[in-house]
């Protein structure tokens, strides 16, 4: 549950990056003529590869349960059954 809202949470300011890039992309032309405004993308893809590489960890062949300690977390909140007799 948690996993789910974090992508979620990720992904919404992903989505307004996006419409605010197609708005403002067809302006950037008629000011920077095309060759400004595909370096002003090349910058802005540079810019994410950074974040990218820089701020995510590295998983190492490592699933997403191995890394966020799941498994852990699942068996010491798990109460033993009482079985009646």
């Amino acid at each position: 549950m948690i996993r789910t809202t974090g992508h979620g949470i990720a992904a919404a300011p992903g989505k307004c990056g996006a419409f605010l890039g197609a708005l403002a992309f067809p302006y950037l032309p008629g000011t920077f003529h095309l060759s400004g405004a595909m370096g002003f993308a090349a910058i802005v893809s540079f810019l994410g590869l950074l974040l990218t590489l820089f701020l995510l960890p590295e998983p190492n062949q490592r699933s997403l349960e191995e890394i966020s300690n799941e498994h852990e977390v699942l068996n010491r909140h798990e109460e033993p059954v009482a079985v009646a007799v």
